[in-house]
Parts: structure tokens; C-alpha cells; sequence
């Protein structure tokens, strides 16, 4: 059927790209929706690329929660190579009545809300909104190593808070963006801090 060719099409690509990025080192990596569906029909080209992004997120209602990244990584280990698998991550929040999204950096500034508190270290949900924090966050990590998965996957980097002003020719370009709450509200901090030992400074596309 038409499904069927087009996975067949998406399957000669990635060998012609594979081939082609062969002799400057560049990797080939794909990202899925994990619904059971995609892996299986996805697993026969896993040896053709050097990473499978599993899309953790965008649910319906709390759309990204830690039960969900269990059963994501639980397929995972069931129907790919766990090793060519990453957990993604999500840096933003969707609300949970209308599904729009705010980057998680937003959700951090108390004066976007007029209806809640701006998002805590501890919570959740904020303003209507439902995110991961820094504790989910690491959580999550942590489940990715014991799955033996290849590590975790983030959208976006660029939502994260900043944990420090940045400076340029001796004025402040960008202004610090994480609460006043000491080290620990970037997520990009907390996975840091989940990693294990040995997987500081590792990765070939520094996936953890």
C-alpha cells in the first residue's frame, strides 16, 4: 500500500544518505512518534542510522509525563536496538485545556501569568500549564541509562532558562532567566547532573 512504499522510500534514503556522509564522519539520525506502530515498521532500517529520537511528548493533556517516557522506553528495548534509541525531552509546556505551548523559559517568568504562580523547581504544571521541571527531568535521564538506551533527545535546547547573564563588549546581552533559587532550575543543569560517571563528556552526537 502507499504506506508501505513510503517506508520503503524512507528506507533507500537513509542508505543513499548513510553513503553519502560516509567519508566526512557526518551522522544519520531520525526521530519517530513511539506508538508501537513506527518502531516495528522502523526497526529494519535502524542499521542505517546512528540515532532513533523517540518523540516522548506532545500528548493529550499532561503531555509528557514520566509514566509515559516508562512505556516509550519500554518499546524501546522491546521492538529497536535500544542502543540506537534516545528519550526526548521536552523543554516547553503545553496547556492542558487548549494544548498551545510556552517554552519553558517562559514558564519561569511569573509575570507571564495572570491566573497562577510561574513554575516551580518542584511542580509540574503552572498557570495552566504542564511541563517538565528540572526533577522530571532528571528522572527521566536516569530511566533512559537503566533502559540501556543511547541517551536522551532534547526539544529544544533553546527554551531552557539562563542560569547566568550573558555579557558582551561590557554590557548584558541577555539577562539571567532562571529564578533567584540557587543552582538547579535548568534542565539542561539537571541533566547534566543525572548523568552516569561514565557517560561525562561521552557520546559521538552528545545525545546525553
Amino acid at each position: 500500500d502507499d504506506v508501505a512504499r513510503d517506508y520503503h522510500g524512507l528506507q533507500y534514503l537513509l542508505i543513499e544518505t548513510r553513503e553519502a556522509f560516509a567519508p566526512s564522519g557526518r551522522v544519520v539520525t531520525l526521530a519517530y512518534y513511539p506508538d508501537r506502530k513506527q518502531e516495528r515498521m522502523l526497526g529494519v532500517m535502524s542499521e542505517h542510522v546512528d540515532a532513533m529520537h523517540a518523540m516522548a511528548y506532545d500528548q493529550s493533556g499532561r503531555h509528557s509525563t514520566y509514566a509515559f517516557a516508562e512505556k516509550v522506553a519500554a518499546q524501546a528495548v522491546e521492538l529497536l536496538p535500544p542502543s540506537k534509541v534516545t528519550l526526548g525531552l521536552p523543554f516547553y509546556g503545553r496547556h492542558l485545556q487548549t494544548g498551545d505551548w510556552k517554552s519553558y523559559e517562559d514558564l519561569m517568568k511569573p509575570e507571564d501569568f495572570s491566573d497562577g504562580p510561574s513554575a516551580s523547581l518542584e511542580a509540574d504544571e503552572a498557570g495552566g500549564y504542564y511541563y517538565n521541571g528540572p526533577l522530571t527531568i532528571a528522572r527521566k535521564v536516569r530511566l533512559a541509562a537503566s533502559h540501556g538506551l543511547q541517551g536522551v533527545m532534547v526539544w529544544e535546547a533553546g527554551q531552557d532558562c539562563r542560569e547566568a547573564p550573558v555579557w558582551r563588549h561590557g554590557k548584558v546581552a541577555h539577562v539571567q532567566t532562571c529564578p533567584e533559587q540557587g543552582p538547579g532550575a535548568s534542565l539542561l543543569s539537571a541533566i547534566r547532573g543525572a548523568l552516569p560517571p561514565s557517560s561525562e563528556g561521552a557520546g559521538p552526537h552528545d545525545e546525553l
